[in-house]
């Protein structure tokens, strides 16, 4: 340990280490988010229909933007 010259120093080290984590966090917190409301959709008794009217939305999408 360098002593009690560099606390000011470490503690701006340590500082910036938070905020990079935070950010990961967050980030974790968010593709968690996405993945659980994938499960739910999965597990959903009604998966299939969801995952039929979910296509078929996006396929109408893309047939819409193509004639812009």
């Amino acid at each position: 340990m360098a002593g009690p010259a560099t606390i000011d120093k470490r503690a701006k080290l340590l500082s910036e280490q938070r905020n990079k984590v935070l950010v990961k966090q967050k980030q974790l917190t968010e593709s968690l988010g996405e993945i659980d409301y994938k499960l739910n959709i999965y597990n959903s008794p009604e998966a299939e229909q969801i995952i039929k009217q979910a296509r078929a939305y996006v396929k109408n999408e893309k047939q819409l933007s193509d004639h812009f």
